[in-house]
């Protein structure tokens, strides 16, 4: 039996897959379980899969998909651990990283375990976030409220998460709808708020973002046509029409242009809210149910 599955979405990043590898490799070593290691290129990268075989390091898997959720995704096919790590290929983490995580998804009870991760001398701890407009990240928390092992948050942006694998595929896992970059936590981690479930942040250990994500670290994020389309997607599926124009009207105003209001396809938001509805979510009642749990939470966390 396999312990930690860790999935690497790799989207031209062949040169950094490997130190992500080795960290992982390394930490999970010390963390004494017994794992593999799921890059998924986005093409063929013989030089590196031949570098890993030989390595033993991990088995590399080659895949068209259009997006890194979706590489996530085709990772969970193939994992058969009882803990399903996502760490993207430009990361890298500390020797303490799995066991700490671990020791953390046991003790704090959360359902979705994120970690710190460090970019440009800081280190974050999630977001706060405005329900009532952005459906995503308000603003970020540089310091911990806490010095228990974790705290409870709302939303953080990729790097580095965990979970058990039978929660993952129970209330299904990443939109497949999704494009490019952008949204997918917000979407993840929304699905689990409405299923009632915990997402939590680890306070003991962290990763690093070595690389800019994609090199967008600044408002041209707001700019980019996936990175909009996801989220007015989410927007629609889980609020409705309101929500659709709140969260166009925020995005418009963070990348500073005129954005019109989509007409998403039908079959392709009943697609989203089916899978949402099938893992027991609420639809779009949720957003209101949202509101009220996070009333009191408007300026912390």
């Amino acid at each position: 039996m396999i312990d930690v599955s860790v999935v690497i979405p790799s989207r031209n990043e062949d040169a950094m897959l490997w130190a992500t590898v080795v960290s992982a490799h390394e930490s999970l070593q010390a963390a004494r379980v017994s794992y593999e290691i799921i890059p998924v290129v986005n093409g063929p990268s013989p030089q590196i899969a031949a570098l890993m075989h030989r390595a033993k390091l991990a088995k590399v898997y080659c895949s068209d998909a259009s997006s890194p959720q979706a590489a996530r995704h085709v990772g969970a096919i193939a994992a058969k651990g009882c803990w399903l790590f996502f760490l993207d290929a430009h990361c890298i983490v500390p020797q303490n990283f799995f066991l700490e995580m671990l020791n953390t998804l046991d003790r704090s009870g959360a359902t979705l375990l994120h970690s710190p991760h460090r970019f440009l001398g800081k280190t974050f701890y999630g977001f706060t976030v405005d329900w009532d407009g952005t459906l995503w990240a308000k603003d970020t928390i540089d310091v911990p409220p806490t010095d228990q092992r974790s705290f409870e948050i709302a939303v953080a942006g990729h790097g580095a998460i965990g979970m058990l694998r039978h929660v993952y595929w129970k209330t299904g896992g990443y939109w497949q709808a999704l494009r490019g970059f952008g949204g997918e936590e917000t979407q993840l981690n929304l699905k689990m708020w409405l299923l009632g479930k915990r997402c939590a942040m680890a306070t003991r250990t962290h990763h690093w973002h070595w690389l800019p994500p994609q090199g967008r670290h600044d408002e041209s994020m707001f700019r980019d046509p996936d990175f909009i389309r996801n989220h007015l997607m989410i927007a629609e599926a889980y609020g409705g029409s309101d929500q659709l124009r709140r969260t166009r009207d925020a995005l418009e105003i963070k990348g500073g242009i005129s954005i019109p209001l989509p007409c998403f396809d039908v079959n392709t938001l009943a697609a989203c809210m089916d899978e949402t509805l099938a893992a027991g979510c609420v639809g779009r009642n949720g957003i209101a149910c949202l509101r009220k749990q996070f009333e009191h939470e408007k300026v912390v966390h």
